[in-house]
């Protein structure tokens, strides 16, 4: 079938999907739902301080940065943009969650700036499916416009 002339980039989605889904739910989690409200009222204490959730999305962006560079490295040449434009932002935010886990400097933001942040990513991944794989536009075209419109 269509997928199949590029396997390697419906892999993609589904892995990115399953990354960009547990990334926002456990931003949204821990930053909406369970936030450490001792943290939020010391100013210094938020760049400072550390809570197992922030920790969490740390180390689970860190994982899921290291997944896109190996894609785009070694997978599929596509995913590193036109001018490697991709590949730049995945180093950078490599480079970030691992300075971030090091240093445990604003801990206190991760859930914010690494999980709910990517709820934008949940339908990009539709929309860089059916940008892959344009024969399945008019047999699901519902699912195509749904990713298109949340995405944006």
């Amino acid at each position: 079938g269509v997928i199949g002339t590029k396997p390697q980039l419906a892999a993609h989605a589904v892995g990115s999907l399953v990354g960009f889904s547990m990334l926002a739910s456990l931003g949204t989690m821990y930053w909406v739902f369970y936030p450490d409200m001792a943290l939020a009222a010391e100013r210094l204490s938020r760049t400072r301080s550390s809570t197992p959730g922030s920790i969490q999305v740390t180390f689970c962006m860190c994982g899921f940065q290291m997944y896109e560079l190996f894609c785009a490295l070694f997978l599929e040449p596509s995913l590193r943009g036109r001018n490697n434009e991709m590949l730049a932002h995945h180093i950078m935010a490599f480079t970030l969650s691992v300075l971030g886990m090091t240093y445990s400097y604003a801990y206190y933001y991760s859930p914010f700036f690494m999980g709910i942040i990517e709820l934008s990513s949940v339908p990009l991944v539709t929309v860089d499916f059916f940008k892959d794989f344009k024969q399945l536009r008019p047999k699901y075209p519902l699912i195509n416009e749904v990713g298109r419109t949340a995405f944006a």
